[in-house]
């Protein structure tokens, strides 16, 4: 799983181009697509982030789970409140609208979400009645555009870069571009910044917490932090590889990172690489797995869960970190994310949202999904 803030809606406008050469009486048909930005003020946003009318899940992003609620992100338009207490049946509830949205984390009855380069916290203590409590500016500052488009910074437009957030005990860990941020959410409401750390590295992409350790991905390698003082993350180990994209997820033994290609990072590795941390200063290399296109990962003891994009979902006995050995593999959905929990996978794919049964290992079954609208 993890994991990572606008315009309300963008629209593209195809836009054709016929040219035609008289010698060789030929024609030519070019088709352009340019996104055009569609504006609203702060506080047209901000009065709209409450609990709306629940909408179709389109394109869905990261996702927490928090009793019998599912907050699934709607990757730039906000969050989806799905009432989960059968899983065979969930239902889409309520929608939360939070332009340039792209994680979340959740601390009690806090949530915390990106609102493009800011931060908004809402009380979810009723998800059908969600309330804004506070807002801080600036915490993610590296969110730009891409072909050096410039937006009317007076108001909100939608656009993003990958950056994941978590909670640990009272901490809320974020990171940019290349930076790791600290705020104290002893007071769930009231999440006020401690601190920035610099981790030297201009391409972080993920976040995951195990124990008093943060696991950062980034495109060229795993940084570890020791928050053993949690206002005061330190480097406490490394491990280099190629320039590529870098979903990480970690055990008290091991890391299990997942590299790709075909995406900004530029890499050209697909696979999973296996790391040994019982030295942290010396992390070491122990198994590699080739994959197709991997995303997203999570593990449950020794079930681990890869998100392999086009190749589906596959699930491997972990046991034995040498030899995994392949258990099952859905395939014919294009996945992104998944998290495994009490014996249910929550996957995220490009058609929907899915969940299955693991109870049994030697069954392991769909019994739900929540399709795309169209």
């Amino acid at each position: 799983m993890k994991k990572s803030l606008g315009i309300l809606f963008t629209i593209i406008i195809m836009v054709t181009i016929f040219s035609g050469c008289i010698k060789d009486n030929c024609s030519r048909e070019n088709t352009y697509t340019y996104f055009m930005p569609v504006y609203k003020t702060t506080a047209e946003v901000k009065a709209n982030i409450k609990s709306n009318t629940a909408r179709l899940v389109e394109n869905p992003g990261k996702l927490f789970i928090r009793g019998n609620y599912i907050f699934l992100n709607e990757v730039d338009k906000g969050i989806h409140i799905i009432n989960n207490a059968n899983p065979a049946k969930p239902v889409n509830v309520a929608f939360v609208d939070i332009p340039g949205n792209l994680d979340l984390a959740v601390n009690g009855n806090a949530l915390y979400a990106d609102l493009y380069t800011d931060m908004v916290t809402l009380d979810i203590s009723n998800p059908l009645n969600v309330i804004v409590k506070k807002y801080n500016e600036g915490v993610f500052p590296f969110r730009k555009y891409s072909y050096g488009f410039s937006g009317d910074t007076s108001k909100i437009i939608t656009d993003w870069i990958r950056r994941d957030t978590t909670v640990i005990t009272n901490k809320l860990y974020t990171v940019s571009n290349s930076d790791l941020n600290v705020f104290n959410t002893s007071k769930e409401f009231e999440p006020n910044f401690i601190t920035k750390v610099n981790l030297g590295n201009w391409a972080i992409e993920t976040i995951f917490p195990m124990k008093n350790k943060l696991f950062i991905g980034s495109q060229t390698g795993m940084y570890i932090y020791d928050i053993t003082n949690p206002n005061n993350p330190v480097e406490a180990g490394k491990f280099s590889h190629v320039q590529s994209c870098d979903p990480v997820i970690a055990d008290e033994t091991f890391a299990y990172v997942t590299l790709r290609s075909g995406t900004a990072c530029q890499g050209f590795s697909n696979q999973m690489e296996v790391l040994k941390l019982n030295n942290l200063h010396d992390v070491q290399l122990v198994k590699t797995y080739p994959l197709a296109n991997p995303h997203g990962l999570s593990k449950d003891g020794d079930i681990l869960f890869i998100c392999d994009g086009k190749d589906g979902l596959k699930i491997y006995d972990a046991a034995n970190v040498n030899d995994m050995k392949l258990i099952k593999q859905f395939k014919g959905i294009d996945t992104y994310d998944v998290i495994a929990l009490n014996n249910i996978a929550l996957v995220v794919a490009k058609d929907g949202f899915y969940q299955y049964d693991y109870t049994n290992v030697k069954d392991i079954k769909l019994i739900s999904k929540m399709g795309v609208g169209k």
